[in-house]
């Protein structure tokens, strides 16, 4: 026995360094030793990780946060960060230390910041990686099959890019303290010792501070718990846990504003009743099983062996269909530019337990070979892909089949992909003024510009507006609209451009180099439209090769909110 227990101990050494290693050599190589580094490969990247970020300036630095920006909205006369300070918790450590060494009092973002981040998230992914080990021996005595299962979490899943990578987003974060909730809930119930169920306590503080949205995932791991212990006194618990984690987020946005406040989203929010489902889990926009097929596996694992820890898996499962509703009600269901659907990262260590529990399930050497080779294939699929999205080949944004297919296995220089363009979602609940313009036919041969679709604005000043065009494109030769674009354009009160945008009216190169016949929609948000300024969407030909645009529809949304 206690050979046993200090083999185990060792080996839960060694997954922590080598966890640790490859997630900090990445992360330290992507930063710093990339060619042509961009403000993209900086830790402190996106709206999210500077929101997050922004409670270690102004809690501890003493920024002052009442500036016009994405982060933060207003309340009162003041304005209060838009994010919660969970994330900051666990940065916030190495935010002080990165002020001691650099000797610095300001909120200046220094290499010392990034290296110290890099560092923390080095370990924190460490010991995600050790309690997930450990809950899947809840599950599992086959130390194979639980180390293949997290070393597969990790390296099959965009984990590894919100770990290494992107590192200040809160996914990470939440993955760790949901890891840790459910593996010591489950052995509290076992132990029955006390000392767990504080632990637990600790990471439902933190799952609620990281993301109070989280709660729907908590819930019915608690109505679990309860329902094994019929404790009332756990419930008085487990709620002013939540209720304190919370609460401590009221007071942070009182200090920042000077009100009480609930909510610190304006304009967003969910549409109950128009579910993404499909798209969330197989589109090529952002489909999870699509970008981590292994995760399809995972899930199906849950029912192996189904009456063993049956009570459980009914919870996981549930817990499951339950959060993959809300995030598909949410009315940017895409979250954003990511790479693959980040939402669900918050839930990997419920797939590592069917991924372990398939793993063992699987006897003969011939089945044992052939998945092997698929998880493999899922694996390298996933860091190539990963490679693609950091080297700016795959879209942050806006992929479809087209695109997809097109950039699968692509190492080329992104520059020379002549991808089409966006697909914006409408704004969530805006009061619009819809105008819509169509054309039914227009042969470009020797045109440099189609005719114009304009509106002049002579009412009410709007503050965005979301511009919906649709068309089919026709070709009898090869190579006739490789360079043409389509152009947004703002018009001021003088007649001069005050906004201009364009993009390739293909979605790929191949859309080109036959002739065909295909229909295109895309979708934009362009900046508000004045009173007295005019709008310009046009077709532009440089070239003026011969093809034919066909149904043309412009529809204008004309946001007044």
């Amino acid at each position: 026995m206690k050979y046993n227990k200090t083999h185990f101990h060792n080996l839960l050494l060694l997954l922590f360094i080598f966890f640790f290693s490859i997630n900090i050599i990445v992360s330290i190589s992507y930063k710093f030793y990339s060619p042509n580094i961009t403000d993209r490969h900086r830790t402190l990247y996106g709206s999210d990780a500077k929101g997050y970020y922004e409670y270690l300036e102004w809690g501890i630095s003493g920024k002052n946060i009442n500036y016009e920006s994405s982060n933060s909205y207003k309340r009162g006369k003041e304005r209060i960060l838009k994010y919660t300070y969970g994330t900051a918790l666990f940065q916030l450590p190495f935010y002080c230390a990165a002020k001691i060494i650099d000797k610095d009092t300001s909120y200046e973002y220094t290499k010392t910041d990034d290296l110290l981040i890099c560092f923390g998230a080095s370990l924190y992914l460490a010991l995600a990686m050790i309690l997930l080990y450990k809950l899947l021996g809840k599950f599992s005595s086959n130390t194979i099959s639980k180390t293949v299962s997290v070393l597969l979490i990790y390296l099959a899943t965009n984990l590894f890019h919100y770990s290494a990578i992107e590192l200040m987003m809160s996914h990470l974060y939440s993955f760790l303290s949901i890891t840790g909730f459910i593996y010591y809930t489950l052995h509290h119930l076992e132990k029955k010792d006390n000392n767990y169920f504080l632990l637990s306590l600790l990471f439902l503080f933190l799952i609620i501070a990281i993301r109070p949205f989280n709660a729907i995932i908590v819930f019915p791991i608690i109505c679990f718990q309860l329902y094994k212990l019929k404790s009332f006194k756990f419930i008085f618990l487990s709620g002013s846990t939540i209720v304190l984690s919370f609460c401590i987020q009221l007071l942070l946005w009182r200090l920042q504003c000077g009100v009480w406040t609930f909510s610190s989203y304006d304009g967003e929010g969910f549409y109950w009743s128009d579910p993404q489902i499909f798209n969330v889990l197989f589109s090529f926009r952002k489909g999870l099983f699509l970008y981590s097929p292994i995760l399809l596996i995972a899930i199906a694992g849950l029912f192996i062996k189904w009456k063993s820890h049956k009570d459980l898996k009914i919870t996981l499962i549930l817990l499951c269909l339950i959060f993959t509703y809300v995030i598909s009600c949410w009315w940017h269901w895409p979250y954003g530019d990511s790479y693959g659907h980040r939402a669900f990262i918050d839930l990997f260590s419920v797939a590592a337990i069917g991924l372990v529990l398939i793993i063992d399930s699987i006897k003969h050497i011939a089945l044992k070979i052939i998945g092997s080779l698929f998880l493999f294939f899922f694996l390298l699929l996933n860091i190539f892909q990963t490679w693609q999205f950091n080297h700016f080949i795959l879209p942050a944004e806006y992929i479809s089949y087209d695109k997809y297919k097109f950039l699968f296995l692509n190492t080329a220089d992104p520059s020379i992909n002549c991808l089409g363009g966006p697909k914006d979602i409408l704004p969530y609940k805006q009061p619009f003024k819809l105008v819509i313009d169509s054309l039914s036919y227009v042969k470009m041969d020797s045109l440099e510009y189609s005719p114009a679709f304009d509106y002049f604005n002579n009412t009410e000043d709007y503050n965005a507006c979301y511009i919906d065009v649709s068309f089919l494109k026709e070709e009898t030769a090869s190579n006739q609209s490789n360079r043409v674009r389509l152009g947004y354009e703002i018009y001021n009160i003088k007649g001069n451009i005050n906004y201009s945008y364009s993009i390739c009216i293909n979605e790929t190169p191949n859309d080109f180099l036959k002739p065909n016949s295909k229909r295109f929609s895309y979708q934009i948000t362009i900046p508000g439209l004045k009173n007295k300024e005019k709008m310009k969407v046009i077709f532009g030909n440089p070239e003026r090769k011969k093809f034919t645009l066909k149904d043309i529809i412009v529809k204008r949304y004309l946001l007044t909110n």
